[in-house]
Order: structure tokens, then C-alpha cells, then sequence
């Protein structure tokens, strides 16, 4: 390219197109209102999407540093790992390493049917007790508390936003 480009030329020359030619031209239509409903629609439909995605990368990064066998415990599932249905709905019940350690096989059976897992509802929680049992490096007790309680907005955010997104 030259470099002799510019948006200011591109004005002006418009501008002379319009000025010179305009009766060659077809006016553009107005957009209907189902299109400008459309519009907004789609808008507000691909600001959800990227509010899921910026969410669920906050609540990756959040689990990393406090909380990672949430993420080996969800990860290995297919479908959207840490937020899938079920792990968002384990993660609000028991947000910290203290409560989900404390979890029983039926309480995790119960919470996985309660997002509406359909398979592999008795195998899994063995495997999640297992994880969520195991040993690990833990923040202080005040500070795993506030975190949780962060965890829990930013899942009630993601919920919220996939909702939208399906709009």
C-alpha cells in the first residue's frame, strides 16, 4: 500500500460520489422495526455469549488458585467442564475445599440430579468424594470463606448469562 490512503480522502470522495452522482445511486431502506428488533436481539445475545465465556475463564482462573480439584473433578467430563450444569450446581452448594470435602456420595447424587444429570449419577459421586477428599494445598479459613463466597457470584453470574445467551 502507498500510504496515501485515508480516511479523510475517503470522506471527500464519497461525499463528491453522493454530490455528483447521486441520482445513480439507489437510496439504502430503512430498517424495519423486526429488523431493528433483530438487531438488538442478536446484540444482546452475543454480549451474553462473551459474558459466559469472560465468566467462565474468571471462575478457571479463581479455582486455580484455591479450589483445583474442582477443576480436575469437572474438567475430565465432556461438555463444558467446569460450566456444565452440574459442576456450576455442585460449586454453589459447596464453593470451598472444606464443603466440598464434607459432601456425601448422596448429597452429590442428589445435586447432580438436581441440574438434571441423567448418567453416570451413581459412579460419579464416588469419584468426586475421592477428589474432593484428597489432599491438597489450602488457603486459611477466613480466606477460602471470602473466595467461595466470590466463586458463588461469579456461578450465579454465569447462570445468568447463559440464560441470556439462549435468549
Amino acid at each position: 500500500m502507498s500510504g496515501a490512503k485515508s480516511d479523510a480522502a475517503d470522506a471527500v470522495m464519497l461525499a463528491n460520489i453522493l454530490r455528483l452522482d447521486a441520482s445513480s445511486h439507489r437510496t439504502i431502506p430503512k430498517d424495519t422495526d423486526l429488523a431493528r428488533a433483530v438487531k438488538v436481539l442478536a446484540r444482546a445475545q452475543q454480549d451474553a455469549v462473551w459474558a459466559r465465556t469472560a465468566l467462565g475463564n474468571q471462575i478457571r482462573s479463581l479455582l486455580k488458585d484455591y479450589f483445583p480439584a474442582a477443576l480436575i473433578a469437572f474438567d475430565a467430563l465432556s461438555g463444558g467442564g467446569i460450566t456444565r450444569a452440574d459442576a456450576r450446581t455442585v460449586l454453589l452448594t459447596a464453593p470451598t475445599p472444606a464443603a466440598a470435602a464434607k459432601l456425601t456420595p448422596t448429597r452429590l447424587r442428589a445435586l447432580l440430579r438436581k441440574a438434571g444429570r441423567q448418567r453416570n449419577v451413581d459412579a460419579d459421586p464416588a469419584r468426586l468424594r475421592e477428589v474432593f477428599r484428597a489432599v491438597q494445598l489450602r488457603q486459611t479459613e477466613l480466606v477460602e470463606h471470602a473466595i467461595g463466597i466470590q466463586l458463588q457470584t461469579l456461578v450465579q453470574r454465569l447462570d445468568a448469562a447463559g440464560a441470556a445467551s439462549r435468549l
